[in-house]
């Protein structure tokens, strides 16, 4: 048996599965931070990492629920110990027909082996905490990473050479619709009172030439680009006729947001001590029925 390490985990701006972007193309304003594991890592494995633009972060999808008896499928990682089983065919959420395809031709979390892998950017490497700063990113916070390398442009495949089936093609693909966002009042004064606390309070901080940073632009561009390609699933869809949602992000927030028709209203950024969430998760049935109670659509 192969023993795997965990090099380190990530702080996310994303919390849930919810809202975050299915490819890190799609963030490209979100940011997390590696925490690396000093037990594994010293400064020597970082020296020059800097010098590229791009990393590859190979990672497992640590939140996949189990769904068969673990007894024929186990995996050993130092420190920790995951079980899986998985489907054979997936819906990928953003399909038309709602159609199944093998789990091995979809980038699906439910997979034999449940490892991700993306390409994000580097934007600081800090030897000093051992920590790299990344943007581009569709990683949860938590997640552990077990591999890093560098990504060189000039040993990638021609994207002209490259084919894809008809259903991940960018003019099928729903992933690339933009929606229009919209802010009320409530929220664009939320954001505003937000972005003007201290870093360390709020917990939010994007880079800057390597150097942490926030401010109102950026916290609003960043929640437009969270909500314009519509987090729902086919199914999400379906199942909550109300259109009210929420997402946690930042982990001490919560964004609330209705959708109509081809359109997305921000409704509050608060945060999760706030009375009219506290204790609560955002979409469940409790969630709905306190927001629903207190907030004007």
């Amino acid at each position: 048996m192969h023993e795997i390490q965990i090099l380190g985990r990530v702080d996310s701006c994303y919390n849930e599965k919810w809202g975050t972007p299915r490819q890190g193309k799609y963030g490209s304003k979100s940011l997390a931070t590696i925490n690396l594991n000093t037990n594994v890592f010293t400064k020597d494995e970082l020296q020059t990492l800097e010098e590229y633009s791009h990393a590859i972060l190979i990672f497992i999808f640590n939140l996949n629920k189990i769904k068969h008896s673990p007894k024929n499928v186990s995996l050993f990682f130092t420190t920790d110990i995951y079980f899986f089983g998985q489907n054979a065919k997936v819906t990928p959420p953003k399909i038309d027909n709602g159609g199944k395809m093998g789990c091995l031709a979809t980038r699906s979390p439910h997979r034999p082996n449940p490892i991700g892998l993306t390409v994000c950017n580097i934007v600081k490497v800090d030897l000093y905490n051992m920590k790299i700063q990344v943007g581009n990113i569709d990683i949860i916070d938590g997640t552990p990473i077990i591999e890093i390398l560098p990504y060189s442009r000039q040993y990638s495949i021609c994207a002209n050479l490259i084919s894809t089936p008809s259903w991940v093609r960018p003019d099928k693909n729903k992933e690339s619709i933009n929606l229009n966002v919209y802010f009320s009042l409530a929220a664009f004064l939320d954001v505003s009172a937000v972005s003007h606390e201290n870093r360390e309070k709020s917990n939010i901080h994007f880079f800057e030439n390597g150097a942490p940073s926030m401010n109102f632009n950026k916290l609003i561009g960043f929640i437009v680009e969270t909500l314009n390609i519509d987090p729902r699933s086919r199914y999400s869809k379906k199942k909550n006729d109300h259109r009210l949602f929420g997402i946690k992000l930042f982990n001490n927030f919560q964004l609330i947001y209705f959708h109509h028709e081809e359109c997305i209203k921000v409704i509050r950024f608060l945060r999760i001590d706030n009375i009219l969430i506290r204790g609560l998760n955002p979409r469940t049935s409790s969630w709905y029925n306190r927001i629903s109670n207190f907030i004007a659509l």
